[in-house]
């Protein structure tokens, strides 16, 4: 079960991220996985920022995700003592600074995909 451990919020991007980690017993496939924030300064809650991590990547029991919004190179690296899986955004603007709500982690539950019609033989 992959949950969130810290979030970074900055008006610098390169300093704003999103600490996951997998806090199971099994591995997890990062792939579906989705973070949603609100924004609670009404009195209905409104979606404001929202990732989809799209990297088909196991993580093992235990191991953290970190999620960079500004561009970087992704995949497994070393730091402080821990394995940790580096995914970004792709971002040249800081995207969780103004989502000062909750922000919601969303496992996939179920997957559909339309099939691709058979090609034709001539």
């Amino acid at each position: 079960m992959i949950r969130i451990v810290a979030i970074q919020r900055s008006s610098e991007v390169c300093e704003e991220f999103v600490l996951l980690q997998n806090h199971g017993s099994m591995m997890v496939n990062l792939k579906g996985h989705a973070l949603l924030a609100e924004c609670l300064d009404g009195e209905e809650p409104e979606l404001t920022a929202a990732h989809v991590f799209t990297d088909d990547i196991d993580v093992p029991a235990g191991q953290y995700v970190l999620l960079r919004t500004c561009p970087c190179r992704s995949g497994w690296q070393q730091a402080d003592n821990h394995i940790v899986y580096l995914s970004t955004m792709m971002r040249i603007d800081p995207y969780w600074k103004e989502s000062f709500g909750t922000i919601h982690l969303l496992r996939p539950q179920h997957a559909f995909c339309d099939k691709r019609p058979a090609a034709t033989r001539v």
